[in-house]
């Protein structure tokens, strides 16, 4: 696990491996949103990758954390796993971004980038088992050309 993270709760159910923002609400300080891709706030990181809960029967494992909860992200410089989305497979040194989920796609010029791609990744057809690729996390305000 990275050590150089923020002290961050989820301000919402946030996903496994899935694209992290800062809430820029008012009076919401150090609170972490699952990116989307029509999100103008910077990608800061990418969320744990397991669920809060160990799987149980019965127990919903589908969120690293709710609301409230302590979330571990991993920041700049970091290298871990994050869900490909459904768009497009990723070939290595893709530069990418959230989708409406906060999986990872290709970035679009002028978009918000919050990894590169280490390897190729096949697009993920199955939203129960989704694809993961290992990426290294950029810093915030990066930029696809």
């Amino acid at each position: 696990m990275p050590l150089n993270n923020p002290a961050l709760v989820a301000g919402e159910k946030i996903a496994p491996a899935t694209f992290v923002t800062i809430s820029a609400a008012a009076g919401k300080d150090h609170v972490a949103l699952q990116g989307k891709a029509t999100s103008t706030e910077l990608i800061i990181g990418i969320s744990q990758d397991g669920s809060k809960l160990a799987p149980l029967p019965g127990f919903d494992t589908t969120f690293a954390a709710e609301a409230g909860d302590p979330i571990q992200i991993y920041g700049p410089g970091d290298v871990c796993l994050v869900k490909v989305g459904g768009a497009a497979d990723l070939t290595a040194g893709v530069l990418v971004g959230p989708d409406a989920d906060g999986a990872a796609i290709k970035s679009a010029a002028g978009k918000n980038v919050g990894a590169i791609t280490l390897e190729s990744a096949s697009k993920t057809t199955n939203t129960a088992q989704p694809n993961l690729v290992r990426v290294l996390v950029l810093p915030p305000g990066t930029v696809a050309l």
